[in-house]
C-alpha cells in the first residue's frame, strides 16, 4: 500500500521545482541587478566628489578634474561610455531654492576652475546610460 502512494506523489517535486524555481531566480538575479545599478551610482558620485575636490584646489584645470574622474571610473566601467562636465554653479548661489530635477546642467555655461576666483561655485558631474553597462 505504501508503495502505491509515493508512486503517486513521484512528480510532485518536479512540479514544485518547476513553479518556484523560474520565480526565485528572477528574484535572485533581480538582487544582483540592484546591486550593480546601487554600486555604479555610488562610483559615479564618489567619482565626481573627488574631482570637485580636486578642482577646488588653487592651480588645476578643468581638463585635469575630467581626467581624473576618469581614471576612477575607469576602475568600473569604460571611461568612453561617461560623459563628464564641469559646469559654472554660480546660478544656486541666490539664495533662492529651485527644483533640483528640472535643471538641465548642459545647459549651464563652462568654467575653467583655474581661472574661477575663491569661493566659485562649480559643479562636476558625470552621467552614464546604464542600458550600456546593464548586466
Amino acid at each position: 500500500m505504501r508503495r502505491t502512494t509515493t508512486c503517486r506523489r513521484s512528480g510532485t517535486t518536479t512540479l514544485e521545482t518547476a513553479l518556484v524555481l523560474p520565480a526565485f531566480l528572477v528574484f535572485v538575479f533581480g538582487v544582483i541587478e540592484f546591486g550593480h545599478a546601487q554600486m555604479l551610482s555610488n562610483v559615479l558620485k564618489s567619482a565626481t566628489r573627488i574631482g570637485a575636490r580636486l578642482g577646488a584646489t588653487d592651480g588645476v584645470s578643468t581638463s585635469e578634474v575630467e581626467a581624473r574622474v576618469n581614471q576612477v571610473l575607469a576602475t568600473v566601467v569604460n571611461p568612453a561610455l561617461v560623459q563628464v562636465i564641469v559646469k559654472d554653479a554660480s546660478d544656486f548661489d541666490s539664495g533662492s531654492s529651485f527644483d533640483a530635477s528640472s535643471i538641465d546642467y548642459s545647459s549651464l555655461s563652462d568654467v575653467e576652475v583655474s581661472q574661477a576666483e575663491p569661493r566659485d561655485l562649480f559643479l562636476v558631474r558625470a552621467t552614464l546610460p546604464y542600458s550600456s553597462v546593464s548586466l
